[in-house]
């Protein structure tokens, strides 16, 4: 399972046209731009759930031996283990005003310990944000990221960056830990003229007998069952749930919160973190509809209680290696 690459552009099959994807992704921008401006969007805020309500006060550690998680936002998370600080599409303030930030950033990104790998899923502003990385350059992070994004980082200062397509891995022989950068059913680009110029994914991380799971932004297809037949025990998946609404507009890039718990089951994953809800007003979703929503699919999927993980914006989840 690999992207398909014409004329320099990447696609996720090689059925999927240029006019056809362009066309759907422009009209869902211009479908919930005209919402936000005309202001008939759906409700968006919840008014039973406040959005500082989900806010923790923790402090991160400096380093940590066994796997911990502390998500920050969106598709943020500060990923702790073997002494190595790793952090996902790093974005601490608002991108678009059009999308606007509804939670603020529950730690100051100077507060953030010493980060020694920074991994990105794909360029959308939402997931590689400017300001955001620049604010991390001086950790002289290892930038590992898809292809066609190298010279980005270069222009910008960052020394250690590493292309990566579907499949490939990357070893940080030091510590022990071995990433690897998989499919996902997506789209890129940050401006009119570069749509798709550069390769979107999900990632896996592996360290002795842990296995996390980071799925980026996605649509559900089948390359969660290719990766687990590649992954054959993943202990820890952080799946998108939202947006879910207007689902005629989100369905060709982002799972639905059903479709979440479905992909984490072709996973055969043993605990799911949700991500991606809550943080910027990008669908017609109430605050915690998502998070309400999951905890219905997780019934109705009857899956065990203590398999979810719903954590709260700074909120930190360690994991046992030692349990069976």
């Amino acid at each position: 399972m690999q992207p398909h690459i014409r004329r320099g552009r990447f696609f996720n099959h090689a059925h999927e046209r240029l006019v056809h994807r362009f066309g759907k992704e422009i009209k869902s921008l211009l479908h919930i731009a005209g919402k936000r401006l005309m202001k008939k969007a759906y409700r968006i805020i919840d008014y039973q759930t406040k959005p500082h309500d989900w806010i923790a006060d923790l402090k991160p550690l400096a380093a940590s031996q066994e796997p911990l998680v502390t998500w920050l936002g969106h598709a943020t998370f500060l990923i702790q283990l073997n002494k190595i600080n790793i952090i996902t599409d790093p974005v601490f303030q608002e991108v678009s005003r059009f999308f606007p930030r509804i939670t603020k950033l529950p730690i100051a990104s100077d507060e953030l310990p010493q980060i020694h790998v920074i991994l990105i899923s794909h360029n959308h502003r939402d997931h590689m944000d400017e300001q955001s990385l620049l604010a991390l350059k001086k950790h002289q992070p290892l930038m590992l990221v898809p292809m066609g994004n190298k010279s980005w980082f270069i222009a910008r200062g960052f020394e250690q960056v590493v292309e990566m397509g579907w499949w490939q891995e990357y070893e940080l022989k030091s510590s022990a830990i071995n990433f690897s950068f998989l499919p996902a059913n997506h789209w890129t680009g940050r401006g009119l003229f570069d749509f798709n110029k550069t390769l979107w994914g999900s990632w896996m991380i592996q360290c002795g007998d842990f296995t996390l799971y980071f799925a980026g932004d996605t649509g559900y297809g089948e390359h969660f069952a290719r990766i687990q037949e590649r992954f054959s025990s993943i202990n820890v998946a952080l799946m998108p749930i939202g947006p879910n609404e207007p689902r005629s507009v989100m369905v060709h890039s982002h799972v639905s919160t059903q479709e979440a718990v479905q992909a984490f089951l072709d996973l055969h994953a043993q605990h799911f973190l949700p991500m991606h809800w809550g943080t910027f007003k990008s669908g017609f979703d109430a605050f915690a509809d998502p998070i309400n929503q999951l905890h219905h699919w997780w019934s109705n999927f009857q899956l065990a209680a203590d398999r979810l993980h719903t954590l709260k914006f700074g909120e930190q989840w360690l994991f046992d290696s030692l349990k069976p």
